[in-house]
């Protein structure tokens, strides 16, 4: 993930100081792995059947990938006035890919062992959809109920979360550099962008409200664009955090201050009482998750929340957090 999903790298965060164009540098947060241990923990209780809600962690990695990307692709802008899409890409195929790889190959001579001739065709199917970051489109093809397939499951299932985000690290920057040349021409590139990022984010929530199924939500739960909400909030939070600094009285961080301890009290109740077969819950609880994951995302990356990035910086979440991709791959 930077997600459970995404290999860990330099975390971005918008530090006090300013660079010589006021324009956001990028630093370590350590905090930021520490929301990726949290994030991480969840997912195994909820896998381990200890967290009826703990699946919402997935969408706080969501979150902090939108955050991170978008704020790597920001910075490139503002220093080159473009942004190398080869590079970017080629860099995350880089993180990523090598890892899988060795987890697909463990994964198929296990199957080849203990997989009957049918369970041994599925796995194959599934193996290329994987492997063609199409997983979690294979799973609403072939009418994979998340929830009522989830005692035997696919020994790839969880690829899907790769999927969901190489599928939106392909198009992403693509989006964020036609936003920011749009704009450019009438010098309001950030804004621009941030209004096309707002929009997008509330079709892809509109989206997975008017696509749920009370009889199978797995259409809802595993879509691209349906998921992509969550991603596209942490890259609102990019978009609207950099080119700043912070001080204590900043208006932004008084908020962040407020609203970060009931950001968590929604988390945690989500995270505790969820249901994945819940109506509702797409209707408005999985967005409702998504900006309350924004919301601590964005006081660690302002570091609004001192008691928070200290809780968040010891070293186990830490550290957890520095290993989540891997773990992640190989714990189902």
């Amino acid at each position: 993930m930077t997600s459970p999903t995404a290999a860990p790298e330099r975390i971005p965060a918008f530090t006090a100081a300013t660079v010589r164009d006021r324009r956001a540098s990028l630093g370590y947060l350590p905090g930021l792995d520490g929301i990726r241990g949290v994030a991480l923990i969840g997912v195994l209780l909820f896998h381990a059947g200890h967290l009826g809600g703990g699946f919402l962690s997935v969408d706080l990695f969501f979150v902090l990938s939108g955050f991170l990307i978008t704020s790597l692709l920001l910075v490139e802008w503002d220093r080159t006035g473009t942004i190398d899409l080869t590079r970017f890409w080629s860099r995350r195929l880089r993180r990523l890919l090598p890892a899988a790889l060795v987890v697909l190959a463990a994964t198929a001579l296990y199957a080849a062992i203990a997989l009957d001739p049918a369970e041994l065709h599925r796995f194959r199917l599934d193996a290329l959809a994987a492997l063609g970051n199409v997983a979690n489109w294979r799973a609403i093809e072939a009418g994979s109920d998340y929830w009522a397939d989830f005692g035997a499951p696919s020994p790839l299932r969880h690829m899907w979360t790769l999927s969901v985000e190489e599928q939106l690290y392909l198009l992403w920057p693509a989006t964020t550099l036609g936003g920011l040349w749009l704009g450019r021409r009438r010098r309001w590139g950030r804004q621009t962008l941030l209004l096309l990022t707002l929009g997008l984010a509330g079709a892809s929530a509109l989206a997975m409200a008017l696509l749920v199924d009370a009889g199978d939500t797995s259409r809802s739960y595993y879509g691209t664009d349906t998921r992509a909400s969550a991603v596209l909030l942490g890259a609102v939070a990019a978009i609207g955090l950099s080119g700043r600094s912070w001080a204590a009285g900043d208006g932004v961080v008084r908020g962040l201050r407020t609203l970060t301890p009931l950001a968590m009290v929604v988390l945690a109740v989500a995270w505790v009482r969820a249901d994945g077969q819940e109506v509702d819950l797409y209707r408005y609880g999985f967005v409702l998750c998504s900006a309350a994951a924004t919301v601590l995302v964005a006081a660690v990356a302002t570091r609004s929340v001192p008691w928070l990035v200290r809780a968040l910086e010891v070293w186990p979440l830490r550290e957890l957090g520095r290993i989540s991709y891997g773990a992640y791959l190989w714990h189902w």
